[in-house]
């Protein structure tokens, strides 16, 4: 990337974050987008415009950008993050996780789903996770986005094996 690409590029995210830190979701989603397009490389604006949009209840485009950044970066998309502080804090979150739930029990996207299990990974919450990412895997059972996250819950918290059940 050429030095005005990147100087673009930096601005449009300073700016993102900056509109995250007022509580400016959306105009935080803009800048987001308009820094991909100067490094569409780079994993760090999908996700930044993931959380922005998932601050807006925009849960389809959140789970797009999501996906875009873990397959951009998996290991730094689905690093640790305060989700409670990125969407606007405790109340904020509770409204959209709510939301979230009740629009993925009667949707057949498996975006929602897959944006459920990203956000119960990220609140340490290993088996709600793998079970909202079952449905994501029978709907896109090829996707590198999907594989990256079932590997980081594993990775994360491995599921302890059943005492009763015969060993291999």
């Amino acid at each position: 990337m050429d030095a005005a690409a990147q100087a673009k590029f930096d601005a449009y995210l300073k700016s993102a974050e900056s509109d995250v830190q007022q509580g400016q979701y959306a105009r935080a989603a803009e800048s987001f987008s308009l820094a991909s397009i100067y490094n569409p490389r780079d994993a760090r604006p999908q996700l930044g415009r993931s959380h922005a949009l998932l601050a807006v209840g925009e849960y389809l485009g959140s789970a797009v950008c999501l996906t875009k950044a873990i397959e951009l970066d998996s290991h730094a998309s689905l690093a640790d993050v305060d989700l409670v502080t990125a969407v606007g804090g405790p109340d904020r979150f509770l409204q959209r996780f709510g939301d979230l739930q009740e629009r993925a029990k009667t949707s057949d996207a498996p975006g929602l789903q897959l944006l459920l299990a990203y956000i119960y990974h990220q609140m340490k919450r290993p088996e709600e996770a793998r079970t909202a990412l079952q449905a994501v895997k029978k709907a896109l059972p090829s996707s590198p986005a999907v594989a990256a996250l079932e590997k980081a819950i594993a990775t994360a918290s491995p599921t302890v094996p059943d005492p009763n059940s015969p060993r291999p």
